[in-house]
């Protein structure tokens, strides 16, 4: 699998230690486990599943599993993205309000909307530029 042909994989990518289950083994009783062994978890029709992934893949799995973060951001990002938005639009319009106690403060309003607007359009896409 090259990078230009890297399909995004949802999931994470886990390291686990493992106990062979062979009574004469160091693992059987306090010795070390055995590994990493590298895990591919996902879920599948509302079920986890895990799947071993080879250590000669496991830059290629990390890479594809990141491409899907950079493609579909959590839901909570998003979330963030408006909380921050919604401090702000406050910030400014606490200014406005006080604008008739300080002359010095200017109509912060009058354009505003614009930008939130297109903040909001954005945010719809994933966080996207609409350059890209």
């Amino acid at each position: 699998m090259s990078e230009q042909s890297l399909e995004p994989l949802p999931g994470s990518l886990h390291a686990q230690w493992v106990r062979c289950g062979k009574n004469w083994c160091r693992c059987s009783e306090a010795g070390p486990l055995h590994g990493p062994y590298y895990y591919h978890f996902y879920r599948e029709a509302g079920k986890q599943r895990k799947k071993y992934v080879p250590k000669g893949q496991v830059q290629q799995v990390r890479s594809a599993i990141e491409l899907w973060g950079a493609l579909y951001p959590p839901i909570s990002s998003f979330r963030a993205s408006l909380r921050d938005i919604n401090q702000l639009y406050k910030t400014l319009t606490r200014r406005t309000d006080m604008k008739d106690e300080d002359p010095e403060i200017e109509d912060v309003n009058e354009g505003l909307a614009p930008y939130f607007e297109a903040e909001a359009r954005r945010l719809a896409r994933g966080g996207k530029s609409s350059e890209e």
